[in-house]
This record gives structure tokens, sequence and C-alpha cells, in this order.
């Protein structure tokens, strides 16, 4: 169980909303934050976002639509570890050329 999930359980749904959506900034496919923002927005009568969670929920196996889930979940990986790796490089640069200093 995840953080987010129990912070749902003990009615601390602030903190629960918080937490998965710092999750979803990194990995916009967690399952388990995904669902901690379904349920916080089903907590809070917030109904907008209830429906805008519900649509990022992982579809039935053997659809389309869990097939296109799949594929935005690929896709959105993909993006983060270049944005990831243009960074590692950066830095690496950066630490070689406070070296040669």
């Amino acid at each position: 169980m995840c953080l987010s999930k129990l912070y749902c359980l003990q009615g601390k749904f602030q903190e629960a909303k918080e937490l998965a959506n710092d999750v979803l900034q990194e990995r916009p496919w967690h399952f388990g934050a995904l669902e901690t923002m379904r349920v916080v927005s089903l907590a809070l009568h917030d109904e907008i976002n209830l429906s805008i969670w519900d649509a990022r929920r992982m579809p039935p196996p053997s659809t389309e639509e869990r097939k296109q889930w799949v594929d935005r979940a690929i896709a959105d990986a993909t993006v983060l570890l270049a944005q990831s790796e243009q960074v590692r490089q950066h830095d690496d640069k950066n630490d070689n050329s406070q070296n040669d200093e």
C-alpha cells in the first residue's frame, strides 16, 4: 500500500493529495497515486477532478482503451527518461569543468 492511500484511510485527504501529486510529477502512470487522486476527489465531492482522474485510470485488460493507456504511459516514461538523461549529462559536464579548475 502506498503512503498516500494510508493517508486516505486516516482521513488526511489534503496530505494524500499532495503526496500523490508529487509522485505523479515523476511517474504519471503510477497506479496507486492515480487511484489516490480519484479517492480524494470522491471524498471531497470534487466532481470535476473526479471525472479527470477517472479518465486517467488504467482501463480493463484486452480493450483498445487499455492499449492507448499503456502507449501513453510508455510515451510519458520515455519523455521523463530523456529529460533525466539531459539533466545527468549537464550535471556531468559541470562536475568535469569544476574538476579541471
